[in-house]
């Protein structure tokens, strides 16, 4: 999951829609984060990891609602650092004060999780008091983390922006970061999948092992798979990128 908001009661990005509630009602927020939850226990999920932007502010009642929904969560829970959880607001609270209310500690930047053949790699791309992500500053324990001889699954909240020529709303992590960080994974490991959260839409798109000078070619091995929100989920088409990246979309789109 990702992109709660948990307190959040208004919609849209000028927050023009507001939502008209009768006294003891609990906000849209909560409501669909407790339904989300009881769904994924039903379906048997064992594991749950939150994408990020949790909370919408970070302050004291948040973190108390996210208590309330996550607090008596059966199954592990990973939560990865989204821009909202460390905005400077004036009623925020410590985000490891938050945490520590859903039993959970403020670990090292990249963790680290083995699930049988699968590794699962948890990662905070949120700078403090910034909207957009970085991934530079976790780059090389990243890397470090994915070189095992087995496929591995990355979670992160901000989005890998593939293109240069466009600065898309909401702002993410800028391209020439996102390549960095994508060459430097399809060279480590090539069964790599990238999950992300954060532009509040959902897609995929299948990327090419880059090399430098940003040309693609296959070389025999597998491709990344990353989240990424410029193409329709069921267009079924190869497209480029302005900077000529080639990308593969899916009918099949996974759940941002």
């Amino acid at each position: 999951l990702n992109d709660v908001h948990l307190g959040c009661h208004w919609f849209s990005a000028a927050g023009v829609m507001r939502e008209v509630l009768a006294s003891g009602d609990e906000v849209s927020s909560v409501r669909c984060a407790r339904s989300a939850v009881e769904a994924l226990l039903d379906w048997g999920t064992d594991r749950l990891v939150i994408k990020g932007d949790l909370v919408q502010d970070s302050t004291d009642h948040e973190w108390d609602l996210a208590h309330e929904v996550l607090g008596d969560l059966p199954i592990p829970l990973d939560v990865c650092l989204g821009n909202h959880e460390v905005l400077r607001t004036p009623r925020a609270v410590p985000v490891r004060d938050g945490l520590a209310r859903l039993g959970s500690e403020l670990e090292a930047a990249v963790r680290v999780r083995e699930l049988g053949g699968v590794r699962m790699v948890v990662a905070d791309t949120a700078v403090h008091g910034l909207h957009h992500g970085h991934s530079d500053h976790v780059l090389e324990d990243l890397v470090a983390a994915v070189e095992v001889d087995r496929p591995v699954e990355l979670f992160i909240h901000h989005s890998l922006e593939p293109s240069r020529t466009t600065i898309p709303f909401p702002p993410s992590i800028r391209a020439p970061e996102s390549h960095r960080l994508l060459d430097a994974l399809a060279e480590a490991n090539p069964a790599v999948f990238v999950a992300s959260g954060h532009t509040h839409r959902r897609a995929r798109r299948l990327r090419e092992r880059a090399h430098a000078g940003h040309t693609h070619e296959r070389h025999g091995r597998s491709p990344l798979l990353l989240q990424a929100r410029y193409c329709r989920p069921d267009c079924g088409l190869t497209t480029h990128e302005p900077d000529d990246h080639p990308s593969q979309c899916h009918a099949s789109s996974t759940q941002s």
